[in-house]
Parts: C-alpha cells; sequence; structure tokens
C-alpha cells in the first residue's frame, strides 16, 4: 500500500489542476470562484514508484474527475500530459502528469474496475469521500475481463 507522507507541497496539487483545467476541451469556465477540491482517491502502484491520485474538482455546479500521476523522473513521451512539477518536502521533486497518458494509471483504474461477478473488484475499500485500490499486480491485456453492458 502507497504511503501518505504528511509533506508540504509547492505548488500545491490544487494550484496545477486551476492551471491545468481552464485549458481542456472538456472543461466548462463560467467566470465563478476558482475550482474547489472534493476529495479525491488513490490507487497503488505495485512497485510503489508512481503515485496514483484522481481528485474531484468542483466548478460552475459541475464534478470533474482530475486523474493525475506523480513521479520522481520525468515519464518519456509524455511531455504533453505534463501539468507541471512540485516540489515534495519529503520525496524531492514530483512530475505531476494527467494520469490518463501514463500507463500505471491506467492499468491500475482498468483492473480495479474490472468486474467479477457482476460486483466491484474486490481490490476496492470505500471509506467515506475517499476510497484506495489495493492492486496486487498488473494484469496483461489478455488477462482483463471483457466489459459487459449494464443495460
Amino acid at each position: 500500500m502507497a504511503i501518505i507522507h504528511r509533506a508540504t507541497l509547492s505548488p500545491s496539487k490544487l494550484e496545477l489542476i486551476e492551471k491545468y483545467l481552464p485549458v481542456q476541451p472538456w472543461f466548462t469556465q463560467d467566470g465563478s470562484a476558482p475550482p474547489e477540491l472534493l476529495g479525491a482517491y488513490r490507487f497503488d502502484d505495485p512497485d510503489g514508484e508512481v503515485g496514483l491520485e484522481t481528485h474531484l474538482v468542483s466548478h460552475g455546479g459541475k464534478v470533474y474527475q482530475v486523474p493525475l500521476s506523480y513521479r520522481g523522473s520525468e515519464l518519456p513521451g509524455a511531455e504533453d500530459s505534463l501539468l507541471g512539477t512540485m516540489e515534495h518536502s519529503v520525496l524531492g521533486t514530483r512530475w505531476v502528469y494527467d494520469a490518463c497518458a501514463d500507463p500505471v494509471y491506467v492499468t491500475a483504474l482498468a483492473t480495479a474496475s474490472s468486474l467479477d461477478s457482476g460486483k466491484p473488484n474486490s481490490s476496492w475499500t470505500w471509506t467515506a469521500c475517499w476510497s484506495h485500490a489495493r492492486v496486487p499486480s498488473r494484469p496483461r491485456a489478455a488477462e482483463l475481463p471483457v466489459a459487459k453492458s449494464l443495460h
């Protein structure tokens, strides 16, 4: 399971998100107050190297899910998905990415969201607004179940 450090971040995650959202084609800027962080949920990287977190952000009456990955070095080929860097008081410089471009996040999300007998994968643990996924290993594409329609 990931270690959550009580650390000082500069810039903060919300500051990076506030700069990122307005340039996304799916974001609706309404001129109201800045985005508000409602909460977040995390996934574990089985190798313990990449921080994986999806933020729930409210703005203009809508809630957006903003997936981020945090790395100790640059992710080759993902320059267009880099939100920026931040200084973490415990871990040092972290490269922050739109996690949809990070293969570790994509694998963790696919693993956690796979269905088994119509029930959410047992790797999910829910507590209040937070969830934590414990993903024991990265499945090969051939091991992932085929998505079934809920209709």
